[in-house]
């Protein structure tokens, strides 16, 4: 997912508006209310590769599939 995603680069900010963020290109403002309990506080947080493959991981869990990312 996040070679679809962002090709592997960390550091990537895209989707309409720059609204995604980081390897798994998480939607920061859909997310933000429960993304403090991974480190994540801002969403600038997501651009560090293993804080964002934690984010991407829960939202998976909470998910129960790849759906979040269109999956």
């Amino acid at each position: 997912m996040a070679w679809r995603e962002s090709n592997y680069k960390p550091r990537v900010v895209g989707g309409t508006r720059n609204c995604c963020w980081g390897l798994f290109q998480i939607y920061y403002e859909v997310h933000k209310s429960w993304l403090p309990t991974v480190g994540v506080n801002a969403p600038e947080d997501l651009l560090d590769a293993r804080t964002n493959a934690r984010a991407a991981y829960r939202i998976y869990q909470r998910s129960g599939s790849w759906r979040p990312w269109g999956g």
